[in-house]
């Protein structure tokens, strides 16, 4: 009892103590003491008894820091109180421990507490207003020094200065207006940093880079302005599509651009045609072949190409010239063979390691009608385009002209281009078969003409003459009756306002350029009598009819255009990283800092909300 009485006494200031007197057969013990929390609840019960028959009984004491074990001395004998359960042999440990008397409690002889054997209920001691503020004050006050710990020993530059104990005083406060400026320009600039890389903005780099092996040289595509031959169109011609022409009317009546100057212009076996058909001859063919027409009137090869030298050897022949068909009609395309192994290539540089073609225009062969219609032409001259071997002609808008009774030098050179896919550029290597389903590979070319093809189609039925298809299609080529709706259709196709057939830009692109182009005239001037005695036409055709186109690189180097990402995302983590070094001082590790302050307050808080043990409890006696 003494020894209990002394090792009882160092746990006055404890949170709690309890201890538990138990016999399953003769008796039942519950002592709870509370130091500081001032509820005392105990159930009532029994009368003196004796503890259990082992020599010494076991008591667990649990407690804030540190548990121990009680010995009690068998055959004590106890007596126990509704109020608090204290041992009337307790050697007045708790004489001066315990709260004031109840009616039911009994004081003995010994001054001790004593208790009648009889039942008293429950008697239940609330919490008071005090305690819960108590608590709530240890609750602010784990959050401020854990602020203190954790600011005095972080890595965030000011803040050891602002958030230490003690008053707020002038140091505090200019610390403090200096750190929140600090932090406001770094969410400025890390605001900015955001912006930009949001931007996806990118940089082109432009660098020439000379070429360890031969060069492919580009193809050129050449046509004449005039699509049709006034010489090659029958008296059917005129009656079907001599309204396209401008030589008659819809309504097959004299044509108002012919009368009554032009019409002195045509030779007498054209007026005859007109005549005939105006005068009401009618065509045996309901049916009328428009690529045969297109083919049969076209400019011939040998007529237009007089002459033809690359690197000082002649090129005149199908081995470098192919026909194709374009907006512009029947076309002449040199070095662009079915197979690719016989490109013609060059290994230097200049206009003597080149091609030099000398063209014919025909203007004799001109339709002499100026009107608003597209298939006729105001001007005389060739249409001439560089491209290469894996795009075809796209002349009516990438095309430059050449004109008669000029030498035009066009000095290229290869761009080999890169460009980037979204969201840092505008390229799409993505794309369909379907969006070049003619062709061979992707060009922005192939792309339009691709889906020129099928918008004219899809509209009017029927393809123009130039408009490609597969093996296993039928052409079904437009009927003069046809032709107006599938030119309106490709007229709206290439309006500034119309969103269709806008194609995507390949991500690698062989292009040629065409800024070095000049023209002149006095090489004409000094080989007129040459020309004319070599070709046998007079000075005066020769003027008006010759042009001669050379074409060459500059030096046997090539341009490479690639696109580069501006601002990538390590660059947005170093600028921030940067910003929130110079300004506040910070790094990875300072937020790691800051978020292991966040979660230990959470933690604190999450744990305090967690069901406590009730401030009322009902003691039952036996």
């Amino acid at each position: 009892e003494k020894e209990m009485s002394r090792k009882m006494q160092g746990f006055s200031s404890l949170d709690r103590m309890q201890a538990h007197f138990s016999n399953a057969s003769r008796s039942y013990l519950d002592f709870e003491l509370r130091g500081e929390t001032g509820n005392l609840n105990q159930n009532r019960c029994s009368c003196q008894h004796d503890l259990p028959t082992p020599d010494y009984e076991y008591v667990n004491l649990p407690r804030a820091r540190t548990s121990g074990e009680l010995l009690y001395q068998q055959k004590k004998t106890y007596t126990s109180f509704p109020a608090f359960g204290v041992p009337e042999n307790s050697n007045g440990f708790f004489k001066n421990q315990t709260s004031p008397k109840f009616d039911h409690q009994v004081v003995n002889e010994n001054n001790h507490f004593g208790s009648p054997c009889r039942d008293v209920g429950t008697v239940t001691t609330p919490v008071t207003e005090s305690l819960k503020s108590s608590n709530d004050e240890k609750r602010q006050s784990i959050w401020i020094t854990t602020l203190y710990e954790c600011s005095g020993s972080s890595t965030l530059h000011g803040i050891s200065n602002i958030c230490y104990a003690g008053r707020i005083d002038l140091k505090k406060i200019v610390w403090a207006v200096v750190f929140v400026a600090a932090v406001g320009f770094f969410a400025t600039h890390t605001l900015e940093a955001i912006q930009r890389f949001r931007e996806r903005p990118h940089t082109t780099i432009i660098d020439e880079l000379e070429s360890e092996e031969p060069m492919d040289f580009p193809a050129l595509t050449i046509c004449n302005l005039n699509s049709n031959r006034l010489s090659k169109l029958t008296v059917d011609d005129i009656y079907h599509i001599g309204f396209i022409n401008g030589l008659i009317t819809k309504n097959r009546t004299y044509s108002p651009f012919l009368q009554p100057n032009t019409g002195k212009m045509l030779s007498e076996t054209l007026k005859k045609k007109i005549a005939q058909v105006v005068n009401g001859y009618q065509s045996p063919y309901a049916q009328f072949d428009m690529f045969e027409y297109s083919d049969r009137t076209g400019h011939e090869f040998n007529s237009v190409v007089v002459d033809c030298k690359y690197r000082g050897e002649s090129c005149k022949g199908d081995d470098f010239w192919t026909t194709v068909f374009t907006r512009h009609g029947k076309c002449l395309t040199f070095n662009n063979p079915a197979d690719s192994e016989n490109v013609v290539k060059t290994l230097k540089g200049g206009i003597d390691n080149g091609l030099e073609v000398l063209l014919n225009l025909e203007q004799e062969e001109y339709i002499p009608v100026w009107s608003d219609n597209d298939e006729l032409s105001v001007e005389a001259g060739f249409k001439v385009q560089l491209h290469s071997q894996q795009e075809p002609p796209f002349l009516h808008e990438l095309g430059f002209g050449i004109s008669p009774g000029f030498q035009t030098l066009v000095a290229t050179q290869e761009q080999r281009v890169k460009f980037l896919p979204p969201p840092w550029g505008v390229c799409d290597d993505n794309n369909s078969k379907e969006d070049h389903k003619y062709f061979q590979n992707y060009s922005i070319s192939a792309c339009r003409i691709t889906c020129e093809t099928k918008m004219v189609l899809a509209k009017c039925g029927c393809r123009m003459v130039h408009m490609p298809f597969l093996p296993e299609e039928s052409p079904r080529f437009c009927q003069p009756n046809q032709w107006e709706c599938a030119d309106e259709e490709l007229d709206n196709l290439t309006s500034k306002d119309n969103s269709k057939c806008v194609c995507a830009t390949p991500c690698d692109v062989r292009r040629y350029s065409k800024d070095r182009v000049k023209n002149k005239r006095h090489f004409l001037n000094e080989t007129f009598e040459y020309l004319s005695a070599k070709y046998a036409k007079p000075q005066n055709y020769i003027r008006k009819n010759f042009a001669k186109l050379n074409v060459f690189f500059e030096a046997l180097n090539y341009e490479k255009i690639e696109q580069k990402k501006a601002y990538e995302f390590g660059a947005l983590l170093g600028d921030i990283g940067g910003q929130m070094g110079l300004f506040i001082g910070g790094s990875i590790l300072t937020l790691l800092e800051i978020f292991n302050y966040f979660h230990d307050i959470i933690k604190d808080k999450t744990r305090r909300r967690k069901p406590s043990l009730s401030s009322t409890k009902s003691v039952s006696g036996y």
